[in-house]
Order: structure tokens, then sequence, then C-alpha cells
């Protein structure tokens, strides 16, 4: 390892030897907060639907920028443009 590495881990005694440094991202009530605007958002909403035009292109491409989209990925993990998967136990199987 390098001289850099063990200085890192040196100073983060809640690290073990070897694991990594990416822990689960903490997800607060604001976090939650700002998610649900993104959810509620008309362009989001519509880019998640439709997958294609005008309001898809936005939402992907400002999507980093945007602190609604940003939580409401760290949230649902799933980009804000990407479309909800379906439920399963709505369909029923005849």
């Amino acid at each position: 390892m390098s001289e850099f590495q063990n200085e890192s881990e040196h100073h983060r005694p809640d690290l073990a030897k070897g694991q990594a440094h990416m822990s689960e991202p903490i997800i607060t009530e604001r976090t939650r907060a700002l998610a649900q605007r993104s959810a509620n958002c008309l362009v989001c909403q519509r880019a998640r639907r439709r997958q294609a035009g005008l309001a898809f292109w936005i939402v992907k491409t400002f999507e980093g920028l945007c602190p609604f989209c940003r939580a409401y990925e760290k949230v649902h993990g799933r980009k804000s443009h990407e479309p909800v998967p379906a439920d399963r136990s709505s369909t029923r199987n005849c």
C-alpha cells in the first residue's frame, strides 16, 4: 500500500483495515423532503413516464445540478429520469 493510503486509514479509526471508505448514504428527513419535491415535479414525472422528449432531455442533462433530483437518487436508488419499476404485487396472473 502507498504511504498516503496508510495515513488515511490511520486517521479513520472507525474503518477496519481493508474495509471500504464508502458507506451507505445517510438519508435525513430533509433529504426525503427534497426527494418528495422531485417525485411531485411535473417535468420529472413526465420524464419518468415518457422516457423521451424535451422533459426527458432536460431532466437527464440537469439532474446533477438539481438538489431535488440528487436527493431523489439518494432516497430511491435510481436517477430521477429513470422509470419507476412496475409494482409486481398489483398485477394478477389469472
